[in-house]
């Protein structure tokens, strides 16, 4: 058996001790058959989170390990502008990026991947982690932002909370190379200059900036809380406003940070648009270290289960007190 724990152990271990702690003092003063139950429940629901957290592993698999120690950055643009529909056609440029994203870590086996979105804060959607499924999840999930909600964008919103990132990754492993991919429109609709990616230049030794959307601009569908709607994102005017793809500032980013910039204007080939790092590999086809089978899984249905039985329980109670009342 092996772990590959989701946080730190020192997290785990405070984060839990006291969702335990309480757990138990539950269980121990409840008084009646039913109400011991819920108690154990809750207590047996707290020790699968942790051991879910832990991530635990059984048996092995042989799996590649082409980039066994490179660490990838994706840094997505979801503003309201990402519903822009000028990808590809009339695609929204939040596809293309979806789109990019799956191509790159399929291509490049055994890295770890981290996904940092940004629109009014910086959000680590998927913490570094060589589970390509979970980072294909994640990218299927995202939405652009709220644009009611949005109070300007700069494309440099992601700069400093990646920079920090990055440092800590080389910190913790310093003999791992990263690289930082940028995958957004370059609209600066904040009312202040744009700041220097350079910061990152000092982290990374490859990576890419990818442009998307079209100078003529396009139309963004609007998204709410619960997804996208029927209804477009109006100007001053009350007509569909237009968000204008702006290259000049990728390219500044691009040189600044020290790789490649590439407009993005349909899904294809993508790995050669990125200057990679040079990194262990086990060369074409070869075979590098053991994997183990995940099993937080099982654990994660465990879990579900007993979640259905508390929520079931609760609404039972919900309904006794609307009928008393």
């Amino acid at each position: 058996m092996s772990f590959a724990p989701m946080l730190p152990w020192w997290a785990i271990a405070v984060v839990f001790t006291v969702l335990l702690a309480g757990a138990i003092l539950v269980a121990v003063v409840s008084s009646g058959a039913n109400a011991r139950w819920r108690g154990t429940r809750r207590v047996v629901m707290v020790l699968l989170l942790v051991a879910i957290a832990a991530r635990p592993s059984f048996g092995h698999s042989r799996q590649p390990a082409q980039l066994s120690n490179l660490d990838v950055f994706f840094v997505v643009d979801t503003t309201p502008s990402a519903a822009a529909e000028d990808y590809g056609g009339h695609q929204q440029r939040l596809a293309g990026m979806r789109s990019d994203i799956k191509a790159i870590a399929a291509s490049l086996g055994g890295a770890r991947f981290t996904l940092v979105t940004f629109a009014n804060t910086n959000e680590v959607r998927v913490p570094l982690t060589t589970d390509v499924a979970a980072l294909d999840v994640a990218v299927d999930l995202l939405d652009p932002f709220d644009a009611l909600h949005s109070s300007g964008s700069g494309i440099d919103e992601p700069v400093a909370a990646v920079t920090k990132q990055l440092a800590e990754a080389q910190a913790e492993r310093p003999k791992r190379t990263r690289m930082v991919i940028y995958l957004g429109d370059g609209e600066q609709t904040a009312n202040r200059a744009v700041g220097s990616f350079a910061p990152w230049a000092a982290h990374v030794s490859g990576g890419a900036v990818f442009g998307y959307g079209s100078s003529a601009g396009g139309r963004m569908r609007y998204y709410n809380g619960l997804g996208q709607t029927k209804s477009y994102v109006l100007g001053a005017e009350g007509i569909p406003a237009l968000s204008k793809y702006d290259p000049a500032t990728l390219r500044s980013a691009a040189a600044q940070i020290g790789v490649p910039f590439t407009h993005r204007t349909a899904p294809g080939p993508v790995r050669a648009n990125l200057h990679l790092p040079s990194t262990r590999s086990a060369g074409p086809g070869g075979v590098g270290g053991q994997r183990a089978g995940e099993a937080y899984w099982v654990l994660a249905v465990a879990l579900g289960l007993l979640a259905a039985i508390e929520l079931a329980n609760v609404a039972r109670r919900a309904a006794s007190v609307g009928r008393a009342a």
